[in-house]
């Protein structure tokens, strides 16, 4: 999945020592702090690098490098990756702290102040300020009882429907969909995953595999229209920002 989020927060593996041991086992402020840190640049990732690249890498075996092995023994689609990574990281990076220093508030028909809210603000104070006075003043946000609980019937969950999903060709329910239920990506893809499920579905029951395989290209396309459509619509805005001339913010990531 591009974008599931689980809510684990790295911090945790000093917190539940305090809930669990009959004597507070603590850590220093600064692996308090750098842990707090990570959870804040991690825990909300909505692509996933790892996931495109091995994606590239498949279209590049199906598409556009059936005919020839050449790329198989060369590392120019891997040096393109990593070339197009080391520009954008480096753009994107000089771009936002500039962004964020100039202007107050954003310029669209609908402006929000200040700029980029949840990184300078929600992440600093839910993440690292508010979990390390907590950690600092020894507060107890759940009771260990009911953490081991939580925690148990999650592992029983998921383990029975693993086992029961490896050995039944027939049982329906993997165990991803109770790890991801709750989380907040889940609430905003929900229904387009259940719409590409069905459409998977309805291709196979007409047509099998063979359908399947000649439709590919048709939902690659889709995908490829939607970042399409997502670029075109950016450079729309500049323009229009340029021009002095009003705009609308675009939003086609979920939140």
């Amino acid at each position: 999945l591009v974008f599931v989020q689980i809510n684990w927060v790295m911090y945790r593996i000093w917190y539940y020592p305090i809930l669990m041991a009959p004597e507070p086992i603590r850590t220093t402020q600064t692996t308090f702090f750098f842990a707090s840190w990570m959870t804040g640049l991690f825990h909300d990732l909505r692509e996933s690098f790892a996931g495109f690249f091995l994606q590239s890498l498949r279209v590049a075996d199906q598409s556009a490098y059936d005919r020839t092995r050449r790329w198989k023994t060369s590392f120019s689609l891997v040096l393109a990756v990593v070339l197009a990574l080391v520009v954008g990281y480096v753009t994107s990076s000089a771009s936002m702290l500039w962004t964020e220093y100039s202007y107050a508030s954003t310029l669209s028909t609908t402006p929000q102040a200040p700029i980029n809210s949840y990184g300078i603000e929600n992440v600093p104070s839910t993440y690292i300020l508010s979990s390390a006075t907590n950690y600092e003043s020894g507060v107890k946000q759940e009771s260990g009882g009911a953490m081991a609980t939580n925690i148990g019937i999650g592992a029983l969950i998921v383990g029975v429907t693993s086992v029961l999903r490896f050995t039944l060709s027939w049982w329906p329910l993997h165990p991803i969909g109770f790890i991801v239920l709750y989380s907040y990506a889940m609430q905003r893809i929900w229904l387009s995953l259940f719409l590409g499920w069905v459409g998977k579905v309805i291709v196979v029951r007409l047509g099998g595999a063979s359908l399947l395989q000649s439709a590919k290209p048709v939902f690659i396309g889709l995908v490829v229209g939607e970042a399409f459509a997502a670029g075109v619509w950016l450079i729309v805005s500049l323009v229009l920002n340029l021009l002095g001339m009003e705009y609308r913010t675009i939003n086609l990531l979920p939140g």
